[in-house]
């Protein structure tokens, strides 16, 4: 799929698909031309391995309500708004599929396989060698990848651009999509 004919294209991964992104672009370094990281870095955090812990505990329990509710307070700033997603969500929360949930467990599962901490140390000293300008763009209170994991990814980096918004959390891209749209796309070269 990454034949000659694509030519050289810009990449654009968040949380899991930008855990994937960069080893595309460590695989591929000829076909990427940029790399944005939105959300996501080299690294879960200890707070964010414990809630994928927690995630992974309650889809193999088949509590799917109480995990859409948990995974939709993770999405959200602010106690109150955190209280009422969960709480929605808890109550009209559907099952997922079969092929869902295994696809859930899986991911869920892979994530926290290559994020132990001897494959995280590889990871930060691999990324020395990425030859593409990258964008790591984050939020300050991300409990799966905060400012220090994002700096680190982006550190990590020769030619990086880190990007921290403050009093932003996981659910960034949704709450501050037009800042967060602007600077992908100023990044990118991208006219909006």
């Amino acid at each position: 799929m990454l034949g000659p004919e694509i030519g050289r294209f810009d990449l654009m991964g968040l949380p899991t698909g930008g855990m994937i992104a960069q080893q595309l672009a460590l695989a591929h370094p000829d076909a990427v031309r940029r790399l944005a990281l939105v959300v996501t870095g080299a690294r879960l955090a200890p707070s964010g391995q414990r809630i994928c812990l927690r995630w992974l505990e309650l889809a193999r329990a088949r509590r799917w309500r109480e995990l859409t509710g948990d995974m939709a307070a993770e999405v959200v700033d602010g106690p109150v708004l955190r209280g009422l997603a969960r709480t929605i969500m808890s109550l009209t929360g559907t099952a997922p599929t079969v092929t869902e949930a295994a696809d859930f467990v899986t991911t869920t599962s892979a994530v926290l396989a290559v994020l132990a901490v001897l494959a995280v140390l590889a990871v930060l000293a691999v990324l020395a060698v990425l030859a593409v300008p990258a964008l790591v763009l984050g939020a300050s209170v991300d409990p799966f990848f905060p400012a220090d994991a994002l700096a680190a990814t982006a550190a990590a980096i020769p030619d990086a651009e880190l990007r921290i918004f403050p009093g932003s959390g996981h659910g960034g891209p949704k709450q501050r999509s037009g800042p967060m749209k602007e600077a992908v796309a100023a990044f990118l070269g991208v006219d909006r």
